[in-house]
């Protein structure tokens, strides 16, 4: 008796596969193991297995000789892997199946409520009603015209005086319904109030006529601080320009305010501006070309500061404390043709 051969996977029959990779095989003996040798798979017996297909005896074998010399290992594995692209397009088919399948579930559960509202028919809930009768043995009621008053007395120019129907009107509450689980209504006894009719003097309308009021013009803004007095210096004597200066200790001025240099001479109807009103706290003037100079000539005069508003004109603040100021032009005599200020 013959010793049976010790399985040497290391040399094993290169036509063994299995049916799921031609290129792989279990390293014992099992049905599972196929033989590639005539191209299509075979199954190979377990003694066949120990004898030849997983040792160094493979050689020997019927199959492994009957097979054509040229189809080796490397033609086997070509085969394996054109045998593959099927089953990887196979694969790839349940694949996109199962994510139809997945993706139409999905769509069933998010549009479920809307396909059920078509597929359930409307149900249609069938409720009595109630109506509430007032007892025929009432007393007989007597038709008067009457109209309505106003709760607190007082007239409504805007609404004409009109003549209410005489429909007799029941005080008792309306009839209530219990609604059931069976669709039915429950109506409360009916009232037995008897309906009254009470008749209202007639309102009289007096009209009320709306009289128009004038709507108040903003007053001008005013202030009630005045200037105080820096320079020029009280009876300083001037032949030209004078530059003056002043302090304010007031609010600050508006865009449309500023301070005005006012020279007169005692006896002149009013204080002349000397200049156009400025936004500074000093300027310079030429005295010459002053109205109140222009009229008066050389002499004493008084100067002032004030606030005043530029547009339109108008003065809206005290005036400084006065000040002196001699004045001595050339000739003496008052300049012929004064232009008056603004």
């Amino acid at each position: 008796m013959t010793p049976e051969p010790d399985i040497d996977l290391e040399h094993s029959c290169p036509f063994v596969g299995t049916d799921f990779d031609r290129t792989v095989h279990f390293g014992y003996p099992t049905h599972e193991n196929l033989c590639f040798a005539l191209t299509r798979a075979e199954g190979i017996e377990i003694e066949h297995q120990d004898t030849f297909c997983l040792t160094r005896e493979h050689v020997r074998c019927p199959l492994y000789v009957k097979a054509a010399p040229s189809r080796t290992r490397a033609a086997v594995l070509a085969e394996a892997d054109d045998a593959d692209e099927p089953a990887a397009l196979t694969a790839l088919r349940y694949v996109l199946l199962g994510a139809v399948v997945v993706g139409l579930a999905l769509a069933l559960v998010w549009f479920w409520p809307q396909i059920r509202s078509l597929i359930e028919p409307a149900r249609v809930v069938i409720a009595e009603r109630a109506t509430a009768t007032l007892p025929a043995s009432t007393a007989e009621v007597t038709a008067t015209d009457f109209v309505l008053q106003a709760v607190d007395g007082t007239p409504m120019p805007t609404s004409p005086p009109f003549t209410a129907t005489n429909t007799p009107t029941s005080t008792a509450p309306p009839p209530t319904f219990t609604p059931t689980a069976t669709a039915t209504a429950t109506a409360s006894p009916p009232p037995t109030a008897t309906p009254t009719l009470t008749p209202r003097p007639r309102a009289t309308n007096t009209p009320v006529r709306a009289t128009p009021t004038r709507r108040p013009t903003a007053a001008p803004a005013t202030i009630d601080k005045a200037p105080v007095l820096i320079a020029p210096a009280n009876n300083l004597v001037t032949n030209g320009e004078v530059t003056f200066a002043w302090n304010w200790a007031g609010p600050p001025l508006a865009a449309n305010q500023g301070f005005e240099i006012r020279v007169w001479r005692e006896g002149q109807p009013d204080h002349y501006g000397a200049s156009s009103p400025v936004t500074t706290n000093s300027t310079t003037v030429g005295l010459a070309g002053s109205y109140g100079v222009q009229q008066g000539g050389s002499g004493r005069y008084f100067w002032t500061v004030a606030v005043v508003q530029l547009n339109p004109y108008r003065r809206i603040g005290p005036e400084a404390s006065a000040r002196v100021l001699m004045v001595e032009l050339p000739g003496g005599g008052p300049t012929p043709a004064p232009t008056l200020p603004p």
